[in-house]
Formats: C-alpha cells, sequence, structure tokens
C-alpha cells in the first residue's frame, strides 16, 4: 500500500506580505481540492502527523510558513529590483528631453 503523505497549507496574507499557515494533516486530494484555486496558498509536505490541533499554533507549520515569507521577500526583492531599474532609466530619459 502507497505511503499517503500529508499536507499543510498556507497562505499569503496579502496585507502583511506573510505566510500564515491555515490547515494541515490533510491528505494530497483534500489539499488540492480545497486550496488549489487560491492563487494565494501554498500546499506543502508534512514530514508526519503534527499533534497541533490549531494549525496556527502549530510550531512546524509556523517554520514552515516562516521560511515561505522568507523565500518570498526575497524572490519579491529581487524581480523588483529588475523591474524598477528599468523604470527609473525610463523615467531620466523623459526628464532629459
Amino acid at each position: 500500500m502507497p505511503e499517503s503523505t500529508l499536507k499543510c497549507v498556507i497562505l499569503l496574507d496579502p496585507e502583511t506580505r506573510a505566510y500564515k499557515p491555515i490547515n494541515h494533516n490533510l491528505n494530497a486530494n483534500l489539499a488540492v481540492e480545497q486550496f488549489s484555486a487560491d492563487p494565494n496558498a501554498k500546499i506543502v509536505d508534512q514530514a508526519g502527523h503534527h499533534r497541533s490541533s490549531e494549525p496556527r499554533r502549530c510550531k512546524p507549520c509556523k517554520l514552515v510558513a516562516e521560511e515561505a515569507t522568507k523565500q518570498h521577500v526575497k524572490t519579491s526583492s529581487e524581480t523588483g529590483q529588475s523591474e524598477q531599474e528599468p523604470a527609473a532609466v525610463s523615467a531620466e530619459e523623459s526628464e532629459s528631453d
């Protein structure tokens, strides 16, 4: 019998730009069914069953959310710099005209 991997779901809060755990201990089908349509949701593999009944207080889920937030900030700052540089150049060009 194949081993079923449990999933943790984290959601990006657009106001704080940080991920927060919203559910855990889900089977893959249920996680995908409930959260795949939400572009701010990430479904992450769990190493094992989480004992906490509340995902927002679950230490492993909080750690996953913190790591995802760090990655999101890093990615956003990298893409933000490359997008801002051409805009700054075009602003300078328009001022010199």
